[in-house]
């Protein structure tokens, strides 16, 4: 769906959330998760500006509510994907501790 005509300046925190949610996206899929934490504390900055009642009055005010509706739906998808990705980091991690924690009573069993 196209941004409608509205000021460029209301749909600011909606703007800066998305560029923040896929830059999320591409950290998780390059596995960078020191970078990954950062720029989720950054996202949080502007998803509270889009809670906020003076962005959704504006929204209402200015008949934009199904685009804003088309956005957060395509918002969600993205973050859907950084779940998924997420997840399978962390099952990664947990299977090479396991793997490394046999290792570890493999060798003190043969150790004199």
């Amino acid at each position: 769906m196209t941004k409608p005509s509205v000021t460029d300046r209301l749909w600011t925190p909606l703007d800066k959330f998305r560029q923040c949610t896929e830059a999320l996206l591409s950290l998780a899929e390059a596995g960078d998760w020191e970078a990954f934490e950062a720029m989720a504390k950054a996202r949080q900055g502007w998803q509270q500006a889009l809670g906020e009642d003076d962005f959704l009055q504006a929204v209402t005010e200015q008949g934009e509510a199904e685009y804003l509706k088309d956005q957060v739906a395509e918002l969600q998808a993205l973050n859907d994907r950084i779940g998924v990705l997420a997840e399978q980091a962390r099952d990664e991690a947990a299977g090479q501790l396991r793997q490394h924690s046999v290792q570890k009573k493999a060798i003190r069993a043969y150790k004199p």
